[in-house]
């Protein structure tokens, strides 16, 4: 490759050998589990609770009193609704199939 001193934009001579890596992948992704629909999430409310219960100056730009028990309550029973789903529904669930993955779609190619 001519290196020097375009780093390969303009060809003209080679006087550098480039290690290059020709591993180029190709991919299969496969849909997670759509927890938002099994196992509904009522964001508003929660936001309206804590919105309730805080302080909130906006003017200033600050939050206090903010129900921390709440919130962890909250996420932790959500969580155990979550695992709950998907150890009725998937027992067999890889972290690949609840949240969304990928799989390297293999080729052989013969050179003689």
């Amino acid at each position: 490759m001519d290196y020097i001193p375009s780093r390969g934009a303009i060809h003209k001579q080679g006087d550098t050998w480039v290690p290059m890596d020709p591993s180029f992948k190709q991919f299969d992704y496969t849909n997670g589990i759509d927890i938002v629909s099994a196992v509904p999430f009522d964001a508003e409310a929660f936001v309206n609770h804590i919105q309730s219960t805080a302080t909130i100056n906006e003017q200033q730009g600050y939050v206090t009193n903010v129900d921390q028990a709440y919130i962890e309550s909250t996420m932790t029973s959500y969580q155990q609704q979550v695992e709950a789903y998907i150890t009725t529904n998937h027992p067999d669930a890889t972290v690949s199939d609840v949240l969304q993955g990928h799989v390297i779609v293999r080729h052989s190619l013969l050179i003689s």
